[in-house]
């Protein structure tokens, strides 16, 4: 965690030393929000120094990457069909595609008067876990069932950092107004079922060849 801390303030040092002229940096949305989570806690330090540092700069913050369900943490429960985690099966997860992530970071400089200055938490869809995996289970053919573990067994099996954020998930939760979002920034937002269907996607739920 302080290494993150540390690298992104050096960043910010260099960044500023060099004369850039304009910063993008990719926190985590409600990393402004105190929520005590340790890997937001870390990114909202680096904005506040980015702030003070008085650089040129725009602040994106993604929510949950639609990609995280091909990640190699949860591509094995995928596979197995069946997927165990501490959020509640009725609880909406605010989701993001990587790609709208970099046309966000990509208009950014192309838009400098826009953007410059600018704070945003990004989301493009919201879906409760049993519907995500729904739509997963169509592509690779085969249901996958959801299970919610007891969030009071979630450190144990995933650690402080992520327990605590599920936690939060649950009681607070991201709140980005997607279509809002989109109609500011005229920036087409990318719906997971639509990003399961694509070829890439696809291929990343596959089992690599032993």
């Amino acid at each position: 965690m302080e290494a993150e801390v540390r690298q992104g303030i050096e960043m910010v040092d260099a960044a500023q030393a060099a004369g850039v002229a304009h910063l993008v940096f990719s926190s985590v949305g409600s990393a402004n929000k105190n929520t005590g989570i340790p890997h937001f806690e870390t990114k909202g330090r680096v904005e506040r120094h980015l702030r003070e540092s008085g650089l040129p700069a725009t602040i994106l913050r993604p929510v949950f990457f639609m990609e995280n369900f091909t990640a190699p943490w949860m591509i094995p429960a995928i596979q197995q069909r069946k997927v165990v985690l501490p959020l509640a099966p009725d609880r909406m997860l605010q989701m993001i595609a990587l790609d709208d992530l970099g046309a966000f970071a990509a208009a950014a400089f192309l838009r400098p008067k826009e953007f410059l200055g600018q704070e945003i938490d990004l989301a493009g869809d919201a879906l409760t876990m049993p519907e995500a995996l729904g739509l997963l289970g169509k592509e690779i053919g085969a249901p996958i069932q959801y299970e919610q573990l007891p969030i009071d067994q979630a450190e144990q099996r995933f650690g402080q950092d992520a327990a605590m954020m599920y936690r939060w998930f649950n009681e607070v939760g991201y709140n980005v107004d997607i279509s809002a979002l989109e109609k500011r920034w005229a920036i087409p937002l990318t719906k997971f079922r639509e990003l399961v269907t694509t070829e890439a996607y696809q291929r990343r739920l596959q089992p690599k060849a032993a």
